[in-house]
């Protein structure tokens, strides 16, 4: 039964890396600051901060996107709630994407003007 539930959350995410464009872009964006933490040689606490607003924008982008796919699916014509719940879906990823730029330029600008 778990060997049956990791099945499904991995399909999932297979789902949402070949079909949500949002999704891919944090991915790729995910790997750049991977990357940029490696050049630099961040601390650690610097990686666990960096991991973890990451993995809260990747999750938040994966339940943005199944609350967009629950609205379609119960509301396939327009309607103005349907509407404010995916824009407010949609709002909460805007708002950790923000945070996540702040935090990623308070950990890497001292490593860049340092250069």
């Amino acid at each position: 039964m778990l060997h049956q539930s990791f099945k499904y959350a991995l399909k999932g995410l297979v789902a949402a890396l070949k079909e949500e464009r949002n999704f891919k872009i944090m991915i790729l964006v995910f790997a750049l600051v991977i990357g940029a933490g490696i050049v630099f040689k961040i601390t650690l606490r610097e990686w666990i901060s960096l991991l973890l607003i990451s993995g809260v924008i990747l999750v938040a982008e994966l339940f943005n996107s199944t609350i967009e796919t629950i609205v379609d699916l119960i509301s396939p014509e327009f309607h103005p709630l349907a509407q404010r719940i995916k824009d407010m879906s949609a709002a909460a990823v805007l708002v950790g994407s923000i945070f996540s730029v702040v935090i990623g330029a308070l950990i890497f600008l001292p490593y860049l003007f340092s250069l």
